[in-house]
């Protein structure tokens, strides 16, 4: 027998919740048993709907996820040890000291925060750390996937809102003296490389699910990515000049057109200095090369105490498209990344946290 696999998505003193797959047989749920010390406390059912692990290929059916909210009556912090356990396991499949579990900031203590998600930054990985500080319900993300007329009502009442927004559309739509707006940014090179995946990875099986609720010019810029004469390298630069505005933005200096307040067809030097000047909206920016650091920077703005543990969620499984350090690489791909790469460099070498 080989014991379950866990994921942890939130775990804090109030709850924990992940996925978990069975080691003999991914289709059968598994049943988790949790214990402070050697005390049961409750037990759970592994079988709820994860659709981002059956579009991400983790899982077949995505019915794996579990959610346990640890009773009221149970004082975890006399505790030693959290362990999530299953029937039959050979050994525990999680060990937490009750120590590194975080507190959950309260309605009143949590901050409203707005975090711009830039794709491909780490974004999912800090979504998931926030989920384990504030409070259950107060968190948003995916506000791309939302109608604005909700996104303005959810602004009103929510403590933290995440999404694929540009600067030019939170501006439209929220009361920026509100929020603090953070961000991440990373090496523009790995970025790009990682959303070229991300875009391929759509047609990778055009007769799936997962191709067909895409749209359709989507659909097609992921079938011409997938075809077997396409040279990243020496096509795509040319490839991006011939597509619409709106998806020639997916891969010409994507990161840098986050902070503007228009939506060019191109970008110039002049959109790079207004990017830069945009850069005072932000509370804080980080790097995903430098994610403990921006975490902990986080904590310390808004009196969290030590960051929770965490797990990097939604990194690229995919074969290497290009050498991201190769030079003839990064000489061809450069107008695609040249904006980038001088924002990027602005933000590494001081930008300073806002007080």
């Amino acid at each position: 027998m080989t014991d379950p696999f866990v994921f942890l998505d939130i775990v804090n003193k109030n709850r924990v919740s992940g996925w978990c797959v069975n080691g003999d047989d991914i289709n059968i749920p598994v049943r988790l048993l949790f214990y402070a010390d050697d005390e049961k406390i409750g037990e759970t059912l592994a079988d709820r709907p994860r659709p981002d692990l059956k579009d991400l290929n983790f899982h077949p059916t995505g019915r794996c996820g579990f959610d346990f909210s640890i009773p009221p009556a149970i004082d975890i912090s006399k505790y030693d040890c959290f362990y999530i356990r299953a029937p039959g396991a050979r050994n525990h499949l999680q060990k937490i000291s009750i120590e590194e579990l975080p507190d959950v900031l309260t309605e009143n203590e949590a901050n409203r925060v707005l975090f711009m998600h830039i794709p491909k930054t780490g974004g999912t990985s800090f979504n998931t750390f926030v989920r384990s500080h504030f409070p259950e319900g107060s968190i948003v993300i995916h506000m791309e996937d939302i109608d604005p007329g909700d996104q303005r009502a959810l602004a009103q009442r929510k403590k933290y809102l995440a999404g694929h927004l540009t600067l030019r559309v939170i501006k439209e739509r929220f009361d920026l003296s509100r929020f603090d707006l953070i961000t991440m940014l990373r090496d523009p090179y790995r970025q790009l490389h990682s959303h070229i995946s991300w875009v391929k990875n759509i047609g990778a099986d055009p007769g799936s699910d997962y191709f067909q609720k895409h749209h359709e010019l989507f659909q097609d810029l992921a079938l011409r990515l997938n075809r077997p004469d396409f040279s990243i390298v020496d096509d795509l630069p040319s490839l991006t000049r011939d597509l619409p505005a709106n998806l020639c933005s997916l891969f010409d200096n994507n990161q840098m057109r986050h902070f503007l307040d228009t939506e060019p067809a191109a970008v110039t030097e002049a959109h790079l200095f207004a990017a830069i000047d945009n850069l005072d909206c932000f509370k804080l920016v980080g790097t995903t090369e430098k994610y403990d650091e921006f975490t902990a920077a986080f904590c310390s703005l808004y009196d969290i105490g030590s960051p929770a543990r965490t797990e990097r969620f939604n990194e690229s499984r995919s074969q290497r498209l290009f050498d991201c350090d190769d030079p003839l690489a990064r000489s061809r791909l450069l107008p695609l990344v040249q904006y980038d790469l001088r924002l990027y460099e602005f933000v590494v070498n001081g930008m300073p946290c806002k007080d």
